[in-house]
């Protein structure tokens, strides 16, 4: 059987596995949730247009949706990575349409299957697209583009104009990556998402108004964070610590030992236990931050690495949000940085971790969270 030529792009609702982007706020079941709400709704509103469409997904999650989504065809991704799969795809033959825009509108699905265009884009509001066909295949539209990022869209262009494609573009329309992305949302096309988000379960956790900021001033600057003071449009000033996203590492081993670091804490004057945890550079994937600090702070290598949760650190006082990851068949064997850093090592049965932990003995609150988290996951 020939694949269908309409294909909706698909991930497994997994909790950690999709739409992590929005925890926090939201845990990252409830993101889970909502992920399957779009999909429902992307593929749907695909299907009004073409009853043979599909999905298309990793091959590790076509099993799992297709329990989710009986009678609709699921095709493997026969390339790993978001660029080869979607060159592979549309190499094919296929429009692609993605699951992250669950109100995209029938009749611009209509228009792309219908272009006769070299490439049909469909820009989304974020500066990437939500559709992609091509009447004939070439691959400069996915050579040198910067995924994931705000500049997908120009980038996708100048490299088809470069190429001597003709391009249409489509208009714009949302996807949504973010929980502020709901609010561009017609629900009026979406009934699953516009289902879960009346849940009560959700409601405390969707974005409400927020002040505008007049001014953006930096007071005091490091390395590590700046002291910002805006000024609302409220009236007040706002003073507090900017500061890179950061990631807990909770790390096991196959004898089911953890590992904490001690160290210097100036603020509190002591040397609480903790995760390794630490900073994520500029354009570093939470994963690849984890896997670093766990290697520098405790010498860990882990055979599996999985996120497990999210939290804001102190809303009111810092913007710092901690992802945190549970790396499970951890061995401890490479060198660290700990000695030169003043840090101590602390190994014990991660039992006696997560009775600490629950126990209200872990004083640091970040770790004791990510302990808790990683145990739950577990």
């Amino acid at each position: 059987m020939s694949s269908p030529r309409l294909l909706v792009t698909a991930k497994a609702p997994r909790p950690g596995h999709i739409k992590t982007r929005m925890c926090p706020p939201l845990g990252l079941r409830m993101a889970a949730r909502l992920g399957h709400a779009f999909l429902t709704d992307a593929i749907t509103g695909a299907r009004t247009v073409d009853p043979s469409a599909g999905l298309l997904a990793p091959t590790g999650d076509t099993g799992e949706l297709a329990e989710l989504f009986p009678g609709i065809p699921v095709i493997a991704q026969q390339s790993t990575g978001l660029a080869a799969a979607l060159e592979h795809a549309v190499a094919g033959g296929a429009l692609l349409v993605s699951g992250d825009a669950p109100d995209y509108p029938a009749e611009l699905i209509r228009r792309g299957l219908s272009s006769t265009a070299d490439l049909v884009l469909g820009p989304s509001l974020d500066g990437g697209y939500c559709l992609i066909g091509m009447r004939r295949f070439h691959p400069a539209p996915f050579r040198g583009i910067s995924w994931s990022t705000g500049a997908v869209l120009e980038q996708t262009l100048d490299a088809a104009r470069a190429a001597g494609l003709q391009v249409e573009l489509l208009d714009p329309a949302p996807d949504i990556d973010t929980v502020d992305d709901l609010a561009a949302c017609d629900l009026a096309r979406a009934p699953a998402t516009a289902a879960l988000l009346a849940d009560r379960d959700l409601a405390p956790f969707l974005p409400k108004p927020v002040p505008a900021v007049l001014t953006h001033a930096t007071a005091y600057e490091t390395p590590w964070r700046r002291l910002v003071i805006d000024r609302l449009d409220d009236g007040r000033d706002y003073s507090y610590l900017k500061t890179p996203r950061a990631v807990w590492v909770v790390p096991v081993t196959d004898d089911g030992d953890t590992m904490f670091v001690r160290q210097y804490r100036h603020p509190v004057r002591a040397h609480p236990l903790e995760m390794p945890a630490g900073s994520i550079e500029p354009d570093e994937p939470p994963a690849a931050a984890a896997v670093r600090e766990l290697r520098e702070e405790v010498g860990g290598v882990a055979r599996d690495l999985r996120r497990v949760g999210g939290f804001y650190s102190s809303s009111a006082h810092v913007s710092l949000q901690g992802i945190v990851f549970l790396a499970s068949g951890v061995v401890f064997k490479s060198p660290t940085q700990a000695a030169a850093e003043g840090i101590e090592l602390v190994r014990m049965p991660f039992r006696r971790a997560v009775e600490l932990a629950q126990g209200g003995e872990l004083c640091e609150a970040q770790s004791a969270l990510a302990v808790i988290l990683a145990g739950h996951a577990l």
